[in-house]
């Protein structure tokens, strides 16, 4: 490719002759440096251009068979280029002797710009917008300027960052002047968008990308930029109110409700097996790493009839595309290496992706291999591949996950004269794979439809022998399913939005569990034996139906009613939902959302240890919510939420009333179960954020309660945090250095106290008794903990970059208390003894050194 300065045009002459091969391209918004280099790359085109050519021009057109000279005229077509055949090249050269040029401001009411704008110039000899296009960001005093530009008919428009756009503006370019131009913005009310793009949901969180008409809390640059120890993807919705996670798990609790209620969807279909080692309390690790979605959307309100089956809340991942041409980025870092290539074909039409990690988490832990002859071995694998191919107003994707994981850890304990020991083997393998093909019928009809196969198989062992107590614990289960879903929409007219939809899939699970335990401990004694095998099936259907109402133009609301069916259940379900929304102001939202949602027992979820192996109805549960949504002045946005939720019909739940975080919690003598008659989720959350390019940042703070009614009593749910403040910022200087702080602090999770009641036998001797507490009646400490991640970004040459990163998680290294283990008793004199609970904590200062390659 050549880059000449105007100087050596004339000068530059190449040998080759001009290829006479027909070119064939669809270019749509592609600036027009990446448009010529894609004629030279493909083509070999000999093509001369300026190196200081203009980013900011952007290019639509498209040619199925033209010879290189019509293919230039299509491109610089309305810019302020021409082409010239000089010998056997063709220069690239600006006109600059006709040029005008135009000035102008954006202001409102009060003169004064308070947001960011996208300034957009369009010129069409048919007078349509969105031809080749000019663009341009300008900052908050809200001046823009555009040089060079041809003589004629050229349209202009403003779209204020998370605002709708204007409307297109004609205006007349003279030759050899300046046109001066003032752009009166006024705020446009969300309801005043189409119909389609008008969000309901209350609570609704963009993570990645930009969603229409709802808060965008993080960019991608932003994500990529946020201290998270290894692209976990289910970590990051934790910055978020209302949503808590644990430590270096990556199970999502969303309102006070349980990991199992959240639905985790991707490309439309749900996610079979969203975490790498999950059994029990565990679950490290999502399968998808960050950078392999375009998006990431957290429903934690009452989200509408389209999703079925969960009552927590919704996780959607889409996955990314390929902009245009070939990129491929390598990573490694303390725990995982990744590599992802990706590109695109048939002049943009089609794309692909192909991404693959390695795990190894040994440091995370602090397992020191070897030491006193233990051993271990921890990793994980998961690919992702993708293809994705656009034609005649369809686009069709294609996608295949592939998981592994594996732990193996033996350690002995060397105690006098005994060997004992404790050995934990965990290996998992999932793959999903699913077709999407999302169609537009006509301009008022669309529909999704997605075809996906999973299965998914995991085999835990453990053994221990310590002490008085000895275990063997074993638990083989395999998943596989077929699914079909698809989602239509309609929009019948201005005032009538409609959609509908049905799923069904066909599910298959095989289950063989067993364990055998023995001892006495100062809870009690934990002798039993149980072994069950069984395989079970299942077809679930489900169907859904919504008609989304424009009032006024300030008000809007949908109703909704869903119907579910479990064969595995016998059990049948209707879930009504209702969502208002209403604008008072052009930058205020005020919406209200109730709704029934329904839960059924997974297939896999039965817990032989505990003696459950008969399928339950499913649990119902009551929501309703009101959010208030304010746009302030710099770009900051302003929400408050207020929530309730009521949960019955619930099956058996069990705990560990001491130990919570345990790999077999069945096995160990603090285990209960508990009726709830109900559970109560309410909160208030309270959220500010501000997006800007070099500075963004976001603060909130949670009030909120979640408790459950047992033998009409009222206890805390072990998860109950009265009090969060979360704080996260990303700071940019330049493109070159990148600082991305989080800081979490919330009230400690609940435990159960336990103390020793001493009794004198008629012997004379003492017994030693344990008093157990209400349930989850006391307090861990306050947790707390900050994360940082510094990067650096190498430019190297031919548009390929590095860079080196650094990222501490728990930075000042706070000892945070998970959970206690089973107290034993210490005697310190004749006849009295002292409890002793051995404490563990969450994940210590951990620092992560690594690079990123893009080439």
């Amino acid at each position: 490719m050549h880059r000449l300065n105007y100087l050596p045009f004339l000068v530059t002459l190449c040998l080759l002759p001009v290829q006479a091969q027909p070119l064939r391209f669809n270019f749509v918004n592609k600036d027009m440096n990446t448009v010529l280099s894609l004629l030279v790359d493909k083509y070999q085109m000999p093509i001369v251009y300026p190196a200081s050519l203009e980013e900011s021009i952007y290019i639509t057109t498209k040619c199925d068979s033209c010879q290189p000279e019509e293919a230039l005229n299509k491109i610089t077509n309305g810019t302020p280029f021409e082409w010239k055949r000089v010998g056997n090249q063709y220069v690239i050269a600006r006109q600059s002797d006709v040029n005008g040029s135009v000035e102008g401001r954006v202001v409102q009411d009060n003169n004064k710009p308070s947001l960011k704008f996208l300034i957009e110039f369009a010129q069409s000899s048919d007078s349509k917008p969105g031809q080749n296009r000019y663009r341009q960001v300008i900052d908050m005093n809200g001046s823009f300027a555009f040089g060079e530009l041809l003589p004629g008919l050229y349209y202009i428009r403003a779209t204020p960052f998370q605002q709708p756009a204007m409307d297109w503006t004609a205006v007349e370019i003279q030759p050899n002047s300046v046109t001066r131009l003032t752009i009166n913005w006024q705020p446009v009310s969300a309801l005043e968008i189409p119909l389609a793009n008008v969000v309901v949901t209350t609570n609704r969180h963009a993570l990645l990308g930009s969603v229409s008409g709802v808060p965008l809390i993080m960019s991608r640059e932003e994500i990529a930029q946020t201290p998270n120890l290894r692209g976990d993807v289910l970590k990051l919705p934790e910055n978020l109110p209302g949503v808590s996670g644990s430590d270096i798990y990556s199970e999502v609790r969303i309102r006070g409700g349980d990991g199992q209620d959240v639905l985790v969807m991707i490309d439309g279909i749900e996610l079979s097996a969203p975490l790498h080692f999950s059994a029990g309390e565990l679950g490290l690790f999502s399968v998808i790493h960050s950078d392999s979605l375009k998006q990431i959307e957290l429903l934690s309100g009452v989200f509408p009839v389209e999703f079925g089956n969960k009552m927590g809340g919704a996780l959607k991942f889409e996955t990314a595309s390929a902009d245009v041409g070939r990129r491929s980025t390598f990573e490694s870092n303390f725990l995982s290496m990744k590599f992802r290539t990706e590109g695109t074909f048939d002049d943009d039409l089609g794309n692909y992706s192909l991404s693959a990690r390695h795990g190894f988490l040994d440091i995370i832990f602090g397992f020191d291999d070897n030491q006193n002859g233990s051993t271990n071995d921890i990793n994980f694998d998961d690919v992702l591949g993708r293809i994705q191919y656009v034609f005649a107003g369809h686009v069709l994707t294609a996608a295949y996950l592939w998981t592994q994981s594996k732990l193996d850890i033996h350690e002995p304990r060397f105690l006098g004269n005994r060997d004992e020991f404790e050995q934990i083997s965990m290996q998992g393998s999932s793959y999903q794979t699913w077709l999407r093909l999302a169609s537009i019928w006509t301009p008022d009809l669309s529909s999704v439809t997605t075809v996906s196969t999973s299965a998914n198989s995991f085999d835990t062992y453990t053994e221990d022998n310590f002490n008085s107590i000895q275990y063997e614990y074993a638990d083989q289960r395999s998943f596989s399913n077929i699914r079909l879903r698809q989602d239509w929409s309609y929009s019948l007219n201005s005032t009538h939005f409609l959609k509908w939809g049905f799923s069904w899939r066909e599910a298959d699970a095989t289950i063989d569990y067993r364990h055998q335990r023995n001892g006495q401990t100062f809870l009690g004694s934990i002798d039993s034996s149980i072994s069950y095998e069984n395989r079970t099936s299942s077809t679930e259907i489900g169907f859904y139906a919504a008609d989304r109402i424009r009032f006024s133009r300030r008000f809007v609301a949908e109703l909704g009613l869903r119907s579910d069916r479990q064969s595995h259940t016998n059990d049948s379900q209707w879930s009504p939902r209702a969502h208002v929304v209403f604008s008072p102001t052009p930058t205020s939202e005020l919406k209200m959302g109730w709704g029934i949602f329904h839960q059924a027992q997974e297939l896999g979820d039965l817990q032989i240890g505990d003696g459950e192996v008969d399928y339950t109805k499913a649990e119902h549960a009551e929501k309703i919510d009101f959010s208030f949504q304010q746009l302030l002045h710099n770009e900051v946005r302003l929400s408050l939420a207020i929530y309730q939720q009521e949960i019955t019909h619930q099956y058996p739940r069990y705990f560990n009333f001491v130990n919570r975080f345990t790999l077999a919690g069945q096995l160990f003598p603090d285990r209960v179960g508990l009726d709830f008659e109900k559970t109560n989720s309410r909160g208030i959350e309270l959220l500010i954020q501000r997006a800007g390019t070099n500075l963004s940042w976001m603060a909130n703070y949670v009030y909120s309660t979640a408790e459950a009614e047992v033998d009409q009593e009222i206890i805390p749910l072990p998860w109950d945090q009265r009090h969060a403040f979360k704080l996260s910022l990303n700071y940019r200087r330049g493109q070159r250095w990148h600082t991305g702080m989080a800081w979490f602090w919330h009230t400690g999770w609940r435990t159960t106290d336990v103390d020793v009641q001493e009794s004198i036998q008629p012997d004379g001797s003492v017994e030693a008794n344990p008093v157990v507490g209400p349930y989850f009646g006391e307090k861990f400490p306050d947790y707390h903990r900050m994360d940082v991640r510094i990067r650096r970004q190498f430019e190297l040459r031919k548009g390929k970059s590095l860079s080196v990163y650094l990222e501490i998680i728990n930075a000042y290294n706070k000892a945070n208390i998970s959970s206690t283990g089973s107290p034993y008793l210490v005697p310190i004199e004749s006849g009295q003894f002292r409890l002793v609970f051995d404490r563990s904590t969450w994940i210590e200062r951990t620092p992560s050194l690594g690079f990123k390659l893009i080439f």
